[in-house]
């Protein structure tokens, strides 16, 4: 339903719209990443987390994604991880759109399949 949601907003913009997605890494919940700025007690958990980067990867508009308020002096590891994993996420799903664009694939701009 997460995902859904943000796909519905960034389709909501024309075809030659560029999208910046930032992701406020206080919207995942404090258990998860524990080193942002505002830790909460409700929030995304890291799977509902990847998979927006995912998407945000694949989407055609997004031309630009970053990840805001990581606070490393707060906490060793966990957020790192989540971050670097994050990102990771956001190129899968931008290969995932470059590949489905190449010649031959039969989803080339103006084809249906």
């Amino acid at each position: 339903a997460t995902v859904a949601r943000l796909e519905g907003v960034l389709d909501r913009w024309g075809p030659d719209v560029d999208v910046f997605v930032s992701f406020d890494l206080d919207a995942v919940v404090g258990t998860v990443a524990p080193g942002v700025s505002c830790p909460g007690v409700l929030g995304l958990s890291a799977p509902e987390a990847l998979a927006l980067c995912m998407a945000a990867g694949r989407h055609p508009r997004v031309r630009l994604f970053d990840l805001s308020e990581y606070n490393p002096d707060v906490e060793d590891y966990r957020t790192g991880k989540l971050v670097a994993t994050m990102f990771y996420y956001f190129l899968l799903g931008l290969r995932q759109r470059q590949l489905a664009s190449e010649p031959g694939n039969g989803k080339e701009e103006g084809v249906k399949s």
